[in-house]
């Protein structure tokens, strides 16, 4: 996806990624556009916060840890903190194996502690699913209890 940079100056002003962009005298720098790897939802919802700074959630539906991870690398950490609370708040049996390789991933401590606490509350339900067995295979050093 390729999107058109009208308003370098708010961009820049508002997310580390592309105040880095802008001025990194690379090529990418002195371009109009540039090539976009996240779904074009997301990284919608990325450049409307960064031009009003407001998230409509409704809209972002299932696609809420994508732009947590866009919202990282974009540098827009005002978002990634909003949304690694909501994340964290909405834990589950199914998902908080997954949401905790994430959290490390992005390196959210906050969400990796609730994560963490979740899994111990919920060991029993949690070490049945198969995300947890994924988990214990690929990250053991984290000291979950077997």
């Amino acid at each position: 996806i390729t999107h058109y940079l009208k308003y370098k100056v708010i961009l820049c002003g508002r997310s580390e990624f592309f105040r880095a962009l802008c001025f990194s005298g690379l090529k990418e720098s002195k371009q109009a556009t540039i090539a976009i790897k996240e779904s074009e939802i997301v990284f919608t919802a990325v450049l409307k916060y960064l031009y009003t700074q407001d998230i409509d959630i409704e809209g972002i539906g299932e696609n809420i840890v994508e732009l947590f991870i866009a919202a990282g690398k974009y540098g827009v950490s005002v978002l990634k903190s909003y949304l690694e609370e909501l994340i964290a708040c909405n834990l589950s049996v199914d998902n908080v194996s997954s949401m905790l390789l994430v959290a490390e991933q992005e390196k959210a401590q906050m969400l990796k502690s609730y994560c963490l606490e979740y899994i111990r509350n919920n060991f029993e339900k949690v070490k049945t699913t198969e995300d947890f067995t994924q988990l214990f295979q690929t990250k053991s050093y984290f000291n979950i209890p077997q």
